[in-house]
């Protein structure tokens, strides 16, 4: 399924926040922008739908999700908050960033004289790493301290 936007106004709540607008639906869920109704922090929600939640499978690997982006800091990385499930229906909170995703950036690109991939590489490359290691590292290993 591709990346599908809509702006329809939602009035629904999953775990303790309230859902304000729909902002993006794919292969795992729909997305949603939300707030905490204790803290009122505005956040991204993905809420896998209940049919998709009943496959085993499927569920681990949304679980899988969420824990190896919750161990990601990086700044050019959207922070993972919290994981929940509620009514069958499993999401995973993320930061919010307000701003036009890969896809529409690359719709916006259309026309454009594209740079050759080994022109970028270097550019995403420095966006994926931290001052001493790359974020894969830090993903894949213990945060334990010496």
């Amino acid at each position: 399924m591709g990346l599908e936007t809509s702006k329809e106004p939602i009035t629904r709540t999953i775990g303790n926040y309230d859902l304000l607008d729909r902002i993006a639906e794919g292969g795992m869920g729909t997305i949603y922008k939300a707030r905490n109704r204790e803290t009122g922090l505005v956040v991204a929600i993905k809420i896998m739908p209940a049919h998709m939640a009943s496959n085993p499978v499927l569920l681990k690997r949304f679980e899988q999700e969420f824990r190896a982006a919750s161990r990601l800091d990086h700044p050019n990385i959207v922070r993972a908050l919290d994981y929940g499930d509620s009514s069958d229906s499993p999401y995973l909170v993320m930061e919010y960033v307000n701003g036009e995703s890969l896809g529409q950036r690359l719709i916006g690109w259309a026309g454009c004289p594209r740079p050759r991939p080994s022109a970028l590489l270097p550019r995403w490359l420095r966006g994926c790493t931290g001052p001493t290691r790359p974020i894969w590292y830090t993903a894949t290993s213990s945060r334990t301290t010496s």
